[in-house]
């Protein structure tokens, strides 16, 4: 008896045995967030409350669940790094650099491109995804690398 309930103490009080939830994303990046940057033509950041979608060209994008945020506030800028899971699974992280007075992201590792945020809905993300669920393929990994 002493062993039965000390496995239910177990599985019901320990801690890392629950799902933590999942972060969400502040109020200001929320939206689709693209560049005139030439190089970056057809792509496009979708932040949502709590996925991170990446449109790679054409009617390709992915949906990626976040499951942290974390905010550096630094000369008027916030920083925020954000983890998420690749459909593959694997555990990646941006870090976006906000300017509220410009309304303007920036990535970390590109910081002299600017990304606006537009007030249009990429209707082409969600059969990209699907597209992209059916084949497996994750070629964000190319933009994260660079």
């Amino acid at each position: 008896m002493l062993l039965l309930t000390a496995l239910s103490l177990v599985a019901i009080g320990t801690p890392g045995c629950t799902q933590p939830e999942p972060a969400e994303v502040p109020e200001e990046l929320i939206g689709v967030w693209v560049t005139d940057d030439q190089r970056y033509e057809g792509r496009f950041l979708k932040l949502e409350a709590r996925t991170i979608h990446f449109g790679i060209g054409g009617d390709q994008a992915t949906e990626n669940p976040i499951i942290d945020v974390e905010t550096i506030q630094e000369e008027g800028t916030s920083i925020y790094r954000i983890h998420y899971l690749s459909p593959e699974g694997l555990e990646y992280s941006q870090t976006l650099n906000y300017d509220p007075e410009g309304e303007e992201i920036r990535y970390k590792n590109r910081p002299s491109v600017v990304w606006k945020r537009v007030e249009i809905e990429i209707e082409a993300a969600e059969s990209a995804r699907s597209n992209l669920e059916a084949d497996g393929s994750n070629p964000v990994a190319s933009l994260e690398q660079g």
